[in-house]
């Protein structure tokens, strides 16, 4: 086991960015003793502008996008940067001061949807682009409290769930939008005698499906709902057994994840969808958990020990434990890895470190052994083949296995060349990044090629706050910048 020791804090957990879970799941038919739901709505066109004609203008590639600041005003835009040197604007030109705050390429590559004050200053609603900037229109309802807080695509990338939020009173709403503007429903359940529920879960979309799913209930009764967004039809509506409130439901869609509400115990339970079964997971001390990308295992973490549940094999096994307050957090931005056998995250706290933990039970691995004492890790990125990771510190750039083996360190960059952020390209030998150039004054994106040992800049003299790769699918710009 991996030992760590430290002083006593209550932990916190630290989050840059949020990803998406893959996996399967069908419907199921409803058992014979719930309800059949309707989903209302009051379908609307979202922007006052007319209906737009869309135009398939192909997916971005590897032409990275770049949020930068168009003009003296500090106004944003996000621009595409193509391979010939073009620069295209997918965004209208913000008002006085108009920030971006949140950025998702669609999975089909081919739309980037984010939030923003475009239209009304201080007030961020939802608005997509084309990948040729020829069509950007907004596509939420309008808004009457609080801005869009979050937002999600339909795996086949032709709808978006959001939430709306006052900021002070919390989420207000969720609603269902198709990509092209033409109508935004808020999503709300009835059941056939009329009872409105309030939702226990958010509604989600089910990766490997595009329909989407959500827990409502109250103290009497909850119930799972599943519904085709394409025809409104809810065709899974179960009732669940007794449960405590609240809820999260796998990326997969097949498993729910409820906890009871406590101060400092907490019990952590699974309930399998399919058949209704649930399981006590967890009983102590608060934990954070975060589901798996394929859905079936949930990491659980707590101030002294990292344990991995699979919902499958109704397993857990404990990947490490730390002594008593070194650790108050991990972060759990690009988390899981191939296929769920390795989790990469970094540690806050008086131990500051970046690990790779085998989610076997292997031992894990801690970087700062690669590093000078006195170093601190600054940034890291895994390859999308899962092989690589690059990390850095204030003097170096180094390469290596997430085993351990074929470490490198890249002695050709200069610390001039350092990286403040980045990301793998699709080629796997290549790392997309923003640095500092020293001779403009500016963040800069830059395509460092380790094979070839060549640095190649991309946005010329254009200062970059964030950016986003299509392929790479790790939306670093989420969280990353948002200023509200």
């Amino acid at each position: 086991m991996f030992l760590i020791r430290v002083l006593p804090i209550i932990y916190s957990l630290f989050l840059l960015s949020a990803c998406g879970g893959g996996g399967g799941g069908g419907g199921s038919s409803p058992g014979k003793n719930s309800h059949s739901s309707a989903i209302q709505s009051s379908s609307s066109v979202a922007s006052s502008q007319a209906a737009v004609v869309w135009k398939d203008s192909g997916a971005f590639e590897n032409d990275p996008l770049i949020l930068r600041e168009q003009d003296e005003t500090g106004a944003q835009n996000i621009e595409r940067l193509k391979a010939n040197g073009e620069s295209l604007s997918l965004t209208q030109k913000m008002p006085l001061r108009g920030r971006i705050a949140k950025i998702k390429i669609s999975p089909d590559g081919t739309k980037v949807a984010y939030l923003a004050d475009q239209e009304t200053d201080n007030v961020y609603e939802l608005f997509v682009s084309n990948s040729d900037g020829s069509v950007n229109l907004k596509v939420s309802a309008a808004i009457t409290e609080g801005d869009i807080t979050d937002f999600s695509w339909s795996d086949d990338s032709n709808y978006i769930i959001y939430v709306q939020g006052s900021g002070i009173s919390g989420d207000t709403g969720s609603y269902i939008a198709k990509f092209d503007g033409t109508k935004s429903s808020k999503i709300t359940y009835k059941s056939t005698a009329g009872q409105s529920l309030d939702f226990l879960a958010w509604p989600k979309f089910v990766r490997g499906t595009n329909h989407y799913q959500f827990i409502v209930g109250d103290a009497t009764e909850q119930r799972m709902v599943r519904v085709n967004p394409l025809t409104g039809e809810t065709f899974t509506d179960v009732r669940l057994d007794d449960k405590p409130n609240g809820g999260d439901i796998s990326p997969n869609g097949k498993y729910l994840i409820t906890q009871t509400a406590g101060t400092s115990q907490q019990q952590l339970y699974i309930t399998d969808l399919s058949n209704n079964q649930t399981a006590e997971i967890y009983s102590g001390t608060r934990v954070n958990y975060y589901w798996s990308t394929l859905g079936s295992k949930v990491a659980l973490f707590n101030a002294s020990n990292l344990t991995i549940y699979d919902a499958e094999d109704k397993s857990s096994l404990q990947l490490m434990n730390f002594e008593y307050g070194e650790i108050n957090g991990i972060s759990f931005k690009d988390f899981w890895h191939n296929n769920d056998a390795h989790l990469v995250f970094e540690t806050s706290g008086r131990l500051y470190d970046l690990l790779t933990v085998p989610t076997n039970g292997a031992t894990p691995i801690r970087f700062r052994e690669f590093l000078p004492p006195t170093e601190l890790i600054t940034y890291h990125d895994v390859s999308s083949d899962g092989n690589l990771v690059v990390f850095t510190d204030n003097h170096r750039v180094l390469t290596m296995n997430l085993d351990g083996s074929r470490l490198e360190d890249h002695t050709w960059l200069q610390p001039e060349d350092g990286l403040t952020n980045g990301m793998w390209l699709p080629d796997n030998k290549s790392v997309l990044a923003r640095r500092y150039d020293i001779n403009t004054n500016k963040n800069v994106l830059t395509k460092i090629d380790f094979e070839k040992k060549t640095l190649t800049s991309l946005s010329g003299n254009k200062a970059v706050n964030c950016f986003l790769v299509a392929k790479s699918a790790k939306p670093y710009c989420i969280l990353f910048f948002d200023e509200r």
